[in-house]
């Protein structure tokens, strides 16, 4: 069987709606990346803050424990993400309080 990326986007955008599709990669890819970070500077997960303002950060917030969320575009902060974050920030320049 084919499993080059192409083949497994087009496989996996059959079995998902796109916005599905397009949420969850990214909250994949985003705690992969930050794990592969932490590993490359010698930081464990646990010692990173993480600022994020919708869903797909939520698997992030969740690994590290201490996740600040901002409101998101519309101003308005994501529910399901204030329920798994550490901190609330009204803006992006109010998070150094929690630095």
């Amino acid at each position: 069987m084919d499993f080059t990326p192409i083949r497994i986007l087009s496989l996996m955008k059959k079995e998902f709606s796109q916005r599905f599709f397009t949420e969850k990669i990214r909250e994949k890819i985003k705690l992969e990346q930050l794990k592969e970070l932490s590993k490359k500077i010698g930081i464990a997960m646990e010692e990173i803050i993480f600022v994020g303002d919708s869903e797909n950060d939520i698997d992030v917030f969740k690994t590290t424990g201490k996740g600040i969320i901002v409101p998101g575009f519309d101003g308005k902060f994501n529910e399901e993400l204030r329920k798994v974050s550490w901190k609330q920030a009204s803006s992006l320049s109010k998070i150094h309080q929690f630095i």
